[in-house]
């Protein structure tokens, strides 16, 4: 798998943010207040993506790593910030706490992806073979975390009335 394969795996947790920003019948207030932390962060996340994107373009241009790292450092800080927030929010349901702790661990496996690849980013620098093997790394713990905050955002989701 080619650096920039593995770098556009990791990227897509931009799915993250588009599976969250749907729309949605209104849950129980604490329900619907996890619900749009990651929502509200979905719209960062999205960017930070964006960034990290035009990151990889110029690092297949000109091989520095340091763009990278700094859009990936960027997006691991602001995964942080969401984690925090959906800590402090309190569920009104079982499977809002259910939820919520999915979510949390989602994005936890994500950050802990991200923060692979900016170490293969940071020590292997051209070192091809270490970065392939980080990369995979890193692409099953964002593929893990992915899996975890869909299910989340799936009992986060209240199931909508028939009319």
């Amino acid at each position: 798998m080619s650096r920039s394969r593995s770098i556009r795996a990791v990227v897509a947790t931009g799915a993250l943010a588009a599976a969250l920003t749907g729309p949605a019948a209104v849950a129980h207030a604490s329900d619907s207040d996890i619900r749009a932390v990651v929502i509200h962060a979905g719209k960062t996340i999205t960017n930070d993506e964006s960034t990290l994107v035009q990151a990889e373009g110029k690092y297949l241009r000109t091989k520095d790593p340091a763009p990278v790292r700094t859009a990936i450092q960027h997006e691991i800080k602001d995964l942080k910030a969401l984690r925090t927030k959906l800590g402090k929010q309190s569920s009104s349901t079982a499977n809002g706490a259910k939820g919520k702790r999915l979510l949390v661990s989602g994005v936890s496996e994500i950050v802990t992806a991200y923060q692979r690849l900016d170490t293969v980013f940071a020590n292997a620098g051209r070192d091809t073979a270490k970065a392939r093997s980080e990369s995979k790394k890193a692409i099953a713990n964002v593929r893990k975390g992915q899996s975890e905050i869909a299910k989340g955002e799936k009992l986060l989701t209240p199931p909508a009335t028939a009319s």
